[in-house]
């Protein structure tokens, strides 16, 4: 989103560079229109001044918009109670925590970031919903979610990351679950409990 705005910085800095020329050239004597390129004629020191007014007001917003991101992403993680990854099995459903963080380094800004998922590895990867954290300089922000088992029986595995999405592109390392839904078991913490370690194999 930064190269956008900076994009939008450059355009308006070009607008009103033309639009100053203009309001000096149109005012000389016996000059009646002014062309640039092939396509755009300026006939009236008005118009010179809307182009300058214009160029100005876009130099402003997009420098202001440039200076709330001055921010970047340092480090993000994401783990299970600690670790990187959980084998399990119990009676479901259940539920696994999350809990990632995003550091930043700079003046502040805001940070926008999802936790994307594969339920396979030759099945397609879920985006999860973008959401926003907003930083006020240097620092780190923790992020808790879980990740749920609802199936009645049988094997499940997922893998869980998290990824950011502006001010730049940088993804966690994933977190794996691997476990079994068993309905012969009865209703509570898992057996082994969660958050054993990495998966195995």
């Amino acid at each position: 989103m930064r190269a956008v705005w900076f994009a939008v910085l450059v355009i308006g800095l070009v607008f009103a560079v033309v639009g100053a020329v203009a309001l000096f050239k149109l005012r000389e004597p016996g000059e009646h229109s002014l062309h640039i390129g092939d396509t755009l004629t300026l006939k009236s020191s008005s118009a010179g001044w809307s182009l300058t007014i214009v160029g100005l007001l876009m130099v402003v917003g997009s420098a202001y918009q440039v200076s709330r991101t001055i921010v970047t992403v340092t480090d993000v993680a994401l783990t299970t109670g600690g670790r990187s990854g959980s084998e399990f099995q119990v009676r479901c459903p259940i539920a696994m925590p999350l809990e990632g963080s995003i550091s930043v380094d700079g003046d502040g800004g805001v940070v926008q970031y999802r936790l994307n998922s594969q339920d396979g590895l030759d099945l397609p990867v879920t985006e999860g919903k973008v959401r926003s954290l907003t930083f006020k300089g240097s620092g780190t922000k923790t992020i808790r979610d879980q990740v749920e088992f609802s199936i009645p029986e049988g094997e499940v595995y997922r893998k869980v990351w998290l990824q950011v999405v502006s001010p730049d592109t940088t993804t966690s390392d994933p977190v794996e679950f691997r476990g079994v839904c068993d309905p012969t078991l009865p209703p509570g913490p898992t057996l082994p409990p969660p958050n054993v370690g990495p998966p195995s194999g």
